[in-house]
């Protein structure tokens, strides 16, 4: 299935459209103490955090800042809630469709694919109170992800690595966010679309079966959407 025919399917279920997640761990970054810290800018501001994983290993994860937000340029790739607790490893297309709390997926239960793009979640995993994203670190809302793109202008190839899309859709990753285009799995438990194009949920949900989502693909355009709740985003 096609995203145009995703977004069909939305309409004619509930009138609305569609969306999904991925490299989209934010962290809200403002230090008084340092008047630069405020300046809107693209400029790469890069970090490393030594945070304790939910897997008990002390893990570095490379950030960006970007206008007033720190931005990790990695996907996730956890297996635990913050407390600790397991996050189950669904591979099953039925049992992916029916499953109603958190869940995560190789794209095409490839674990050679998780080395690279990390993990996909179900939103049911991104909305546990147990946390998903790492400690100090949150999943963002719809509204940051508005003020990601305006910082760089809706240029989705700002937000894309080099090496992803092509032609006048080839990342430029001006930004340092590095977006690779991850694929997502459908809601049907089926696989789509890796090379061409990434999901990045929210936080914000939108109706009882969709969360705000926004995306990126094989287009120079950044794109928001309604992300149907079982479905496998970054």
């Amino acid at each position: 299935m096609n995203r145009t025919n995703k977004v069909l399917f939305a309409i004619l279920m509930v009138g609305l459209i569609f969306s999904f997640s991925y490299k989209t761990i934010a962290q809200t970054s403002e230090d008084k103490s340092n008047p630069q810290s405020k300046k809107k800018s693209t400029e790469q501001v890069k970090s490393k955090h030594k945070k304790k994983s939910t897997e008990n290993v002390n893990s570095n994860y490379d950030s960006v800042k970007i206008g007033d937000l720190e931005w990790m340029t990695e996907n996730l790739n956890v297996d635990h809630y913050r407390n600790g607790d397991p996050i189950p490893e669904v591979q099953d297309s039925v049992q992916w469709k029916n499953v109603t709390t958190g869940a995560w997926c190789y794209y095409n239960n490839d674990p050679e694919n998780g080395k690279k793009y990390g993990k996909l979640y179900n939103w049911y995993a991104v909305n546990d109170s147990r946390g998903l994203a790492p400690e100090s670190w949150h999943v963002p809302t719809k509204t940051e992800f508005e003020t990601l793109a305006a910082v760089v202008n809706n240029d989705g190839n700002a937000l894309k690595a080099l090496g992803q899309g092509s032609g006048r859709s080839a990342g430029t990753n001006t930004s340092g966010f590095s977006a690779l285009l991850a694929g997502y799995r459908y809601d049907d438990g089926y696989f789509y679309n890796l090379g061409y194009h990434t999901d990045f949920w929210s936080s914000t949900e939108d109706y009882a079966s969709y969360s705000y989502d926004m995306y990126l693909n094989n287009t120079s355009g950044i794109y928001f959407y309604y992300g149907i709740l079982g479905g496998g985003w970054t």
